[in-house]
């Protein structure tokens, strides 16, 4: 082999190396870093019809909409968005369930939409900020979740 052939297979190792690394540091952040990941509120409160409710360990604001329904709700069900989407996309779903005579809470997930949060865990503490909203929130009566693609991991959870 010459020296010039070692070179260019020593640059190429090189660049093989260097390209693990980054993807494995660059990738594995893309699965795990939440959308808002450093966002702060300044307390939980009540703005428009949001509100902002805190859960955790660790420590987050989520931000929920609910929409009643005209007549004493048959039950309360949660909707939950997919990865990196937010509670708006889902307004057609509580909209349709309010009609129907059902309390729909629109849920912004840890991280999402206007919700706090820096990390995502695919269902696991998501679902525990679901029992503390049903628990912050009062919900009596029966209660169901609904959830698209990163919402149904939660709500299998």
């Amino acid at each position: 082999m010459t020296p010039r052939r070692i070179g260019a297979l020593a640059l190429v190792a090189i660049a093989l190396l260097l390209g693990d690394i980054a993807f494995e540091r660059i990738g594995a952040h893309a699965i795990v870093d939440a959308p808002n990941q450093g966002r702060v509120i300044a307390s939980a409160a009540t703005v428009g019809g949001e509100h902002f409710i805190d859960v955790g360990p660790p420590k987050a604001t989520l931000a929920v909409e609910v929409v009643e329904p005209k007549l004493p709700p048959r039950a309360t069900i949660f909707v939950l968005h997919g990865i990196r989407d937010q509670k708006e996309g889902l307004r057609h779903w509580a909209d349709h369930l309010s009609e129907a005579g059902y309390r729909a809470v629109l849920v912004d997930s840890r991280g999402h939409g206007h919700s706090t949060g820096d990390w995502l865990t695919y269902g696991v503490q998501e679902s525990r900020d679901l029992s503390q909203l049903v628990d912050a929130l009062a919900a009596d009566g029966p209660v169901g979740v609904m959830g698209i693609s990163y919402g149904g991991a939660t709500a299998v959870e």
